[in-house]
């Protein structure tokens, strides 16, 4: 049962990516990407165009987050964590697997303005350890538009017929004194999550605006 609905959220979430979608104010779309290929196989074989697409989108997203965020080094590797995260890159050590990633994009007429990453864990856990707009766009609610568009893709895809569903937001306070937010579904947190240095972040950034 627990693999049919595996199967079934992954199915349905490969069904939206690439594709946009309208929010409803002001032109602005979503989009779900994801590293072709990332997770061994795909159901439809890309051409060369829609591949370069694809990753174009994913390095302007990672410039974004790039703006967010301090560099955010894995102290034995040296890898750029936020870059494993959206590139969906894999590893046999669980804290540093970042396979199951989807990247969420806000845009306005092709004009990336907020982005998000999630990873989902049935019908138990929705991980979304990223998520940050570029400059010109805080305060002006982006963060919370796209937060909305997430929790409908989560409810759709993951929570059909439960009856509670608890939404949880920790702010974790940094040692620059910036409100770091990590924000899962939990049901039952017997997971391993994608475990950020906080304290590598920069202190000029309230990301949730």
């Amino acid at each position: 049962m627990i693999l049919v609905l595996l199967l079934q959220i992954f199915l349905g979430l490969q069904k939206l990516l690439g594709k946009s979608f309208p929010v409803g104010v002001d032109n602005l779309t979503w989009t779900l990407l994801k590293p072709i290929g990332s997770e061994g196989f795909d159901i439809d074989l890309p051409d060369i165009e829609a591949l370069t697409e694809v990753y174009s989108k994913l390095n302007i997203a990672l410039g974004v987050m790039h703006e967010c965020f301090e560099p955010v080094k894995e102290p034995h590797t040296r890898r750029d964590v936020v870059e494993d995260v959206i590139f969906c890159r894999g590893s046999d050590l669980k804290r540093l697997n970042f396979q199951g990633f989807y990247t969420v994009l806000l845009e306005r007429n092709d004009e990336l303005i907020s982005v998000a990453t999630i990873r989902v864990y049935g019908e138990k856990v929705a991980e979304v350890p990223l998520i940050g707009t570029r400059f010109q766009y805080r305060r002006l609610g982006m963060c919370h538009i796209l937060m909305n568009e997430l929790e409908k893709v989560i409810i759709l895809f993951i929570c059909v017929g439960a009856q509670h569903i608890y939404i949880h937001m920790y702010n974790l306070q940094t040692f620059c004194g910036l409100h770091w937010s990590v924000i899962w579904l939990d049901l039952s947190l017997k997971w391993l999550l994608c475990n950020v240095p906080v304290n590598l972040i920069s202190h000029k950034y309230n990301l949730l605006v």
